[in-house]
């Protein structure tokens, strides 16, 4: 009797679970304070923004795809600039982004040139730039402060 008891009540547990709502498209926790209506719509509105994004991704992605195959098929003419109405030429940006795993360093540029040529002066200027997705830590060392330290060695 007892077993039946334990098989009952584990199937009147499994009917309140299956039979427990689902609230603006999300499985409710059992939790009060995790099913307020605030958290399940502000979900909600997460996951759509989510797929949005998503979607837009795949979009741009395949005109992307597109484009590049066209551009590059055997025996098309070179690429021309289209121009504006105004005349002005539409400039294909040409610099790709990328993610550089951490640790990483920047700024090596001011090393390219001989440690003759160095004066404080004329530090050159490169176009490229680097920008942060997380939190992290800048070292600055000043280009005098590295040539100090080689014409020690």
């Amino acid at each position: 009797e007892s077993e039946v008891d334990v098989e009952q009540l584990s199937q009147e547990k499994k009917k309140d679970m299956s039979a427990q709502k689902r609230r603006y498209g999300t499985q409710t926790t059992g939790v009060g304070v995790f099913d307020s209506t605030i958290l399940l719509k502000a979900h909600l509105r997460m996951r759509r923004l989510d797929i949005r994004r998503r979607r837009a991704a795949i979009v741009i992605q395949k005109c992307w795809r597109t484009y590049y195959h066209e551009d590059h098929q055997e025996g098309k003419r070179p690429y021309v600039p289209k121009r504006s109405s105004t005349g002005a030429v539409k400039v294909k940006n040409s610099m790709l982004s990328q993610e550089v795993g951490a640790p990483a360093y920047f700024g090596e540029s001011c090393l390219w040139l001989p440690m003759d040529s160095w004066r404080p002066e004329d530090a050159p200027c490169y176009d490229y730039s680097a920008r942060c997705k997380q939190r992290g830590e800048l070292i600055y060392l000043a280009r005098d402060s590295v040539q100090e330290i080689c014409d020690r060695f």
